[in-house]
């Protein structure tokens, strides 16, 4: 931080006396041009005392007074720091040192809180998951409050302006590191030339501009810890294009994160849950954060050149030219994917129409194998790690046994067989374990055949253990032209040796043959089947069989269900079971809100046994709120009778129907009568149970208390 001897305790004491009428410890707080100090009283309450440098612009000091005070008029606004005036209602007084240099003052309230980079940004253990949705949400907020503001300071040039990073081009010579130096300038040249004319008619409003992980503060305690809780230093308000806020945030998010993307996602989501993006914002926002690391290398030098002296501005220097780094080795696409499906966007534009299409010309496709694939011929495995198939692998080597049946692995199906380092993921907790193909087990040598006319786009080998071994990737269109692609993995590497990229391939034709063990990855011979509607920018070895759960909001548009295109008539596809937090916002877009969850942290339940549920973690509740209790659940009897129902009508109780009354003329006559009130009918408790149960909604408790009187 700079210092300034007139800057001394006693002047900042004869400030505090003097126009605040306060007097307490003093701290020193992080600062690049202003001084910023910490006041504590004696009484416990907690101030910012900021001494504006004497250079500062005027304009600029009252557009944060005005911008804090427009905050602290709105009914809901986000947590900011609020001015405190003088004794005599000064928000800005002027105050003069002891050389005579007139310097403006401001004092705002505390914040309670952490800041991020000490709470989550080195390990603090705070989770990134919610952190990140609660930053994306407030930054949110306090843009739409901010959409009303106004102020002519905030149109100024300001060097911290993305809009104009372009501009900082003219530093690179300032930078000593040629490879930083090269990075930068990529980043900045392609922000110039495809970024900013794509952002040339989106919104822009004031931000605040610098959600940086010192400026957000995070909650320690209580029912906020682990959210954010406020947000300080407006000395970068900027009328810009809003997306440059969240662009920001993310930036300095991701330090520290194993998954620099995946820190992105939450914060991403809880923005345009609040405040929706556009897909324009939204796919350029991965070039605005590499472009915000590239604008902070580019001030660091500047500054650091002019002021060799001030520490500071070294701060962060180390994480931003790191991150910038991993972005640049990030896939640009898949990363855009990512975010685009945080806002519930297709993260394949053409996906929705591509499916219909193969979904409705699946008369056409060729089978893949020259086998029989009628389901007569096809035993569908489980090959999850609670399977019965996952255990039997190797019975699936028997050649004797492929010649009259093909064994079918699943797509969607989580397999715990990948073990390996390949399938490691960024994040150290989670592995990529869900199969995103049809597998379709034969004899090694069986040829495999073209489903549709198609164009070899690329051949490859993968020979590692359980990788592709050979695989052949065929380009497509639809009847538009729009492109897909089929992917043939576990395949013989002669096999492909006739093939070229480029060359036709009509439906139906012979274009490989499967693998034995020792060529296509030591798995059993079979081929490994999947669609692709984007291919990502990857070779033929770069693709993958098996995604990670967390991001099946993109694999899932990526990989379909290749069954569209096999056409096989058994069920060999399973739904990706997602976590709690996912389904929990999911459905806020896909269901009614009269279908309400229960409870304050909403159960994920998976599965039922007699009289409990049992939940994604194996830990057993007590049913007593679903019907189906009072005979238990999953009880083999109650499944039968339940299927031959469902088999013929599965209705409510709205309608009249015998088996609804004779069941429960069965079930009353278990149940010893009661004398019958006041000469009425009499009617059994059980009777009054039955009501409850095979009624749904308010009209069950008006049936049982008429039935009672």
């Amino acid at each position: 931080m700079p210092t300034d001897p007139s800057l001394d305790r006693a002047f900042i004491d004869s400030v505090l006396r003097d126009h605040y009428g306060l007097d307490g410890d003093v701290t020193a707080l992080p600062g690049e041009l202003d001084r910023n100090l910490k006041i504590t009283t004696a009484d416990g309450r907690r101030y910012v005392l900021r001494i504006h440098h004497p250079d500062a612009d005027a304009a600029e000091i009252d557009l944060q007074a005005q911008v804090l005070a427009h905050l602290e008029c709105t009914d809901t606004g986000p947590a900011v720091q609020r001015i405190v005036p003088t004794t005599n209602g000064d928000l800005l007084p002027t105050v003069t040192t002891a050389d005579g240099r007139p310097h403006t003052a401001r004092l705002t309230t505390w914040l309670e809180g952490d800041v991020w980079a000490s709470a989550v940004g080195s390990g603090g253990g705070i989770s990134r998951q919610r952190a990140g949705t609660s930053l994306g949400q407030m930054l949110a907020g306090l843009d739409q409050h901010l959409r009303t503001f106004g102020h002519p300071a905030a149109q100024r040039h300001h060097r911290w302006d993305l809009a104009r990073a372009a501009e900082h081009m003219q530093y690179l010579d300032l930078i000593d590191d040629p490879a930083k130096r090269a990075a930068v300038n990529d980043v900045l040249a392609r922000f110039g030339d495809l970024v900013a004319p794509r952002l040339a008619d989106q919104p822009r409003q004031v931000i605040h501009n610098d959600a940086n992980d010192h400026n957000v503060l995070v909650g320690v305690s209580g029912a906020t810890a682990g959210a954010v809780v406020g947000l300080i230093d407006f000395g970068d308000t900027v009328e810009t294009w809003r997306v440059n806020e969240l662009a920001i945030a993310c930036a300095y998010a991701m330090i520290g994160a194993p998954d620099p993307v995946g820190a992105a996602v939450p914060i991403v989501a809880g923005y345009h849950d609040i405040s929706p993006l556009t897909e324009t914002e939204v796919d350029v926002l991965f070039d605005l954060i590499q472009t915000r690391y590239a604008v902070s290398i580019c001030m660091a030098a500047k500054q650091i050149a002019d002021d060799p002296a001030n520490t500071y501005l070294l701060i962060s220097q180390t994480d931003v030219w790191d991150r910038l780094q991993r972005l640049r080795a990030q896939n640009a696409r898949i990363a855009t994917m990512r975010l685009r499906a945080a806002c519930r966007f297709e993260a394949v534009p053409d996906r929705v129409p591509l499916e219909h299409w193969l979904a409705a010309n699946g008369h056409r496709f060729h089978p893949v194998l020259r086998r029989d694939l009628g389901p007569a011929s096809l035993t569908v495995l489980d090959l999850s790690g609670e399977g019965p198939s996952g255990d039997r692998l190797e019975a699936l080597h028997d050649d004797d046994a492929l010649a009259v049946t093909v064994p079918v692995g699943r797509y969607g199906e989580d397999r715990s067989v990948y073990r390996s380092e390949a399938f490691e993921t960024a994040d150290p907790e989670e592995r990529r374990t869900i199969h995103i193909g049809i597998d379709l087990f034969a004899p090694a040598g069986e040829e495999v055949v073209a489903p549709y006319a198609a164009t070899v786009h690329e051949i490859g080998c993968d020979p590692v253990p359980l990788g592709f071994g050979g695989i052949l990737v065929l380009q497509h269109a639809t009847d538009d032209g729009t492109p897909f692609w089929t992917l043939y993995g576990h395949l013989s590497p002669a096999s492909l040796e006739g093939l070229v990229p480029g060359q036709q391939v009509e439906a139906g034709t012979t274009v490989a043959r499967l693998g034995r063990p020792d060529e296509n990855g030591n798995w059993p011979p079979h081929l490994h089947f999947q669609v692709m509607t984007d291919l990502c920018g990857w070779r033929a070895e770069e693709i993958v069989g098996v995604v990670a759960r967390s991001q099946w909001d993109v694999w899932g548009a990526v990989f379909p269900n290749p069954n569209v295109v096999l056409g096989l008539a058994v069920d060999c596809s399973v739904v990706v079971q997602r976590d709690a937090s996912w389904l929990r916002r999911e459905r806020q877009f896909v269901l009614g809100r009269s279908l309400s969850l229960a409870y304050a942290e909403p159960l994920k339940i998976v599965r039922g046994e007699g009289i409990h549920l049992i939940d994604e973690r194996g830990d057993r509740y007590l049913d007593m709120v679903n019907n189906v209790c009072h005979v238990g659940h999953c009880h083999p009897r109650v499944v039968a009778a339940g299927q031959r129902q469902m088999a013929v009508l599965n209705t409510n109780s709205r309608y009249l129907h015998d088996n609804l009354v004779e069941y429960s003329r069965r079930l009353g006559a278990t149940m010893p009568p009661t004398g019958p009130p006041s000469g009425r009918p009499g009617r059994t408790p059980s009777e009054l149970s039955v009501v409850f149960m095979v009624n749904s909604g308010s009209e069950a408790n008006d049936l049982a208390l008429r039935m009672a009187r």
